[in-house]
């Protein structure tokens, strides 16, 4: 999915990239290359530096995989782990 800007008399096309948690966001990268631009955000509220197919941050908490750090370290999660072994040290 994408969007046009228009500016000035340039128009840009900008990817909205679907993602499964979270807001909706909008690729911005063309933006310097064609109309020559740059975005403001004071207080940086809501940049996102690189893509992430496994994690997720929102509102500085950690998502690894649909769980948070906690819950990853919660015994009651059910899924017990057992320490690996060197295939040398025998069982």
């Amino acid at each position: 999915m994408a969007r046009t800007l228009n500016i000035d008399d340039k128009s840009v096309e900008l990817a909205i990239p679907l993602d499964i948690i979270g807001p909706s966001v909008i690729d911005i990268s063309k933006l310097y290359g064609q109309p020559r631009v740059s975005t403001y955000d004071p207080g940086f509220t809501s940049p996102a530096a690189c893509e992430s197919k496994i994690t997720y941050i929102d509102a500085g908490i950690l998502f690894d995989r649909g769980y948070t750090r906690t819950e990853q370290a919660s015994p009651s999660r059910g899924k017990q782990v057992a320490p690996q072994r060197h295939p040398r040290e025998g069982v």
